[in-house]
């Protein structure tokens, strides 16, 4: 039993790292082309501003927290100002989730439809589904 935990855990691992992968690329190519590289930043862009400014306050809390090459070179060169391209790298899948859930829902079904062929609800719900898995698997102990 703890042989196949160990494997299974390993599979599912792996197969939501591919989606997240992908979806980070796909909603920072949305909110680039759409809004520009600071989009992100800008509430007016998403549906509720209390859950914007959350995303705001995670995103700066993982910026900090960083001590990747990337982060560093956008605070020496650019004032610190993250675009959704570098932002997305820091953040959590959960938090992703969570953004794409505040998008507007235009924004939302083009990235779905788009990208994965299926309605926006589907999308959201697949991503917090494939969140909470991912973080099972991640944190379990054997």
């Amino acid at each position: 039993m703890y042989e196949f935990d160990h494997r299974f855990r390993y599979l599912i691992m792996e197969m939501t790292e591919q989606v997240e992968i992908a979806f980070r690329t796909h909603i920072a190519y949305h909110i680039a082309h759409s809004y520009g590289a600071l989009g992100h930043l800008e509430s007016v862009h998403f549906e509720n501003p209390v859950y914007h400014e959350a995303f705001l306050v995670e995103l700066n809390k993982e910026v900090r927290r960083s001590h990747e090459i990337f982060i560093k070179h956008h605070f020496e060169k650019y004032e610190g100002k993250i675009p959704i391209w570098v932002a997305v790298e820091v953040l959590s899948f959960g938090a992703l989730s969570k953004l794409f859930s505040n998008l507007k829902n235009e924004d939302k079904n083009d990235i779905a439809k788009n990208n994965y062929r299926v309605p926006a609800i589907y999308l959201e719900s697949w991503l917090k589904c494939l969140s909470y898995v991912r973080n099972i698997c991640a944190h379990l102990k054997n």
